[in-house]
């Protein structure tokens, strides 16, 4: 079984990102998501299909982040409102069933835009 991802941690950093979370569907992540967690037994920590999935996560955290600060730089407001850094409390058994309930047309989207909207979702301006 795949230990859960703690999108808290990616949430945590503020570089820049990677671009590879754009050329990567929500579809094309939750098929290769599903594949490794139907592989038998744990998957080990340095798996490289995992690690290049955390790289996804993280990579989109990170942009999240940014989209943030450049919103409110610009004088607009926050599209999500997700706790300081290091605070965010949220692992993948919350968080892919969410990615899951997006309607079959947004498969298509780029992971990173599927999981900002998610993220708004869990973490709205109040």
């Amino acid at each position: 079984m795949l230990k859960p991802v703690m999108i808290a941690i990616a949430l945590a950093f503020g570089a820049q990102p990677v671009a590879a979370a754009e050329r990567t569907t929500l579809g094309q992540f939750l098929a290769r998501w599903d594949a490794l967690e139907a592989r038998p037994g744990d998957v080990a920590e340095d798996d490289p299909e995992r690690l290049a999935l955390w790289e996804l996560v993280s990579s989109a955290a990170k942009a999240y982040r940014q989209r943030i600060a450049d919103a409110v730089a610009a004088g607009q407001p926050a599209p999500g409102c997700p706790p300081p850094p290091g605070q965010a409390q949220l692992d993948s058994d919350e968080f892919m069933p969410r990615l899951r309930t997006l309607p079959p047309e947004r498969r298509d989207q780029p992971f990173d835009q599927a999981m900002f909207g998610v993220l708004d979702a869990i973490f709205p301006c109040l």
